[in-house]
């Protein structure tokens, strides 16, 4: 019996001691823990909600060029991260590789860009076709009252012979010897001229002379500002003189110097130019008082009539369709063209590169990529729980 006191009182030894041992572990390990934390007075306030989600990145706008026609790469004109604009040519194809209907655009382009300026110049086609008919209509009515054509016909051949006479005066002093008489007097008027110069120069110095004297050797009639003025008249004189020794010189040298073939070869050209319409004059004088045959009357009136006719199609302007169908046919053959070049579609930069300078493409080979990095922009699936708490303006953390 007392060993078995002794057993229960052990045991409850044991149990007390591993109860004790637990106890002050569990308390270490609760004041570990509490040594770790912040505190703070619990106070009131807003709360702020976050809703998270997940999506792609891509940027505000993006496009892949294709080719539209064959042939092959010459060049490339922007690399990888380069800024391109829009419009900006990014790449060509050579223009000997190109199919036959683009080089058939070209001609196309330019015969469509003559008819539509053809068009548009509706002022100057009126005003032609008005000038056409008032011509026709002169020329009919002098064909058919032929007085006043032959008085200014009349009127047209003495000018065209006067012009003649012109030219040949002027071809004749060109090329004919002067006479002795007028070399010598060319040479007399030169050293005349020579002569007064130098006495005018003597004169001038002794007047310089005189304006430079101290004044209290002048006699009691002179002064300074005589001479001064005296000097200044002679200097003048003096520039005058000069000139007209130069050309006195020229004058007596041309006599002495053969003729320029130069102008004797226009010289001649006058002549043949004034003979020639001369002729032109004479034969129309002579046509004129033949007076008109039933034929001639015939092909001014055809001309009259066709100048009507040409006047009653100008005379509204052009049609609008026939616009419409030109500046089509421009559009068409431009957009073509287009094809053999890369345009960028937007600002932005040039994020993949497909192809290299001697690479063949066909119609649809992938070229490149552009993106407007400017803004960047992400899609979310937002869950319905959360979608009617999200509002514009809200901050947002990417």
């Amino acid at each position: 019996m007392k060993k078995f006191l002794k057993r229960i009182a052990l045991v409850s030894l044991l149990l007390i001691l591993v109860f004790a041992g637990a106890v002050i572990y569990f308390r270490q390990q609760q004041a570990n823990l509490y040594a770790g934390l912040q505190t703070g007075t619990l106070q009131r306030g807003p709360i702020t909600v976050t809703i998270g989600a997940t999506g792609s990145v891509r940027s505000n706008q993006s496009a892949y060029l294709v080719w539209k026609t064959s042939g092959e790469v010459d060049q490339v004109l922007f690399q990888v991260g380069d800024q391109v604009s829009q419009a900006d040519i990014l790449a060509t194809l050579v223009p000997n590789s190109l199919p036959p209907y683009i080089l058939l655009a070209q001609a196309e382009l330019i015969g469509a860009q003559r008819y539509l300026d053809g068009l548009l110049q509706s002022e100057t086609q009126r005003a032609l076709a008005l000038k056409a008919v008032d011509e026709a209509q002169t020329a009919l009515e002098q064909a058919l009252n032929p007085d006043l054509a032959l008085a200014q016909a009349q009127l047209d051949l003495a000018q065209a012979q006067a012009d003649l006479e012109a030219a040949e005066y002027q071809y004749e002093i060109l090329v004919s010897t002067p006479s002795q008489l007028s070399i010598d007097q060319a040479y007399a008027n030169w050293i005349l001229a020579q002569q007064g110069l130098a006495d005018l120069q003597v004169e001038l110095e002794s007047a310089r002379n005189k304006a430079n004297l101290n004044p209290e050797r002048y006699l009691p009639w002179e002064n300074k500002e005589t001479y001064l003025q005296l000097v200044e008249v002679l200097e003048a004189q003096e520039a005058a003189l000069k000139t007209r020794l130069e050309q006195a010189e020229q004058k007596y040298n041309n006599l002495l110097a053969p003729p320029d073939a130069l102008d004797v070869k226009v010289a001649e050209t006058a002549v043949q130019t004034a003979q020639a319409q001369l002729d032109e004059t004479q034969a129309e004088w002579e046509r004129l008082q033949a007076g008109p045959s039933a034929g001639d009357i015939a092909v001014l009136e055809a001309r009259l009539a066709d100048a009507q006719r040409e006047w009653e199609r100008v005379k509204d302007g052009p049609d609008p369709a026939d616009i419409s169908i030109a500046e089509a046919n421009i559009a068409a053959a431009k957009a073509t063209l287009d094809s053999i070049q890369l345009y960028a579609p937007f600002d932005g930069t040039l994020t993949q590169l497909f192809i290299q300078p001697g690479d063949q493409v066909q119609p649809g080979t992938l070229a490149l990529r552009v993106d407007d990095l400017s803004q960047i922009l992400v899609d979310l699936q937002i869950s319905e729980v959360d979608v009617n708490r999200i509002q514009p303006g809200l901050p947002v953390v990417l």
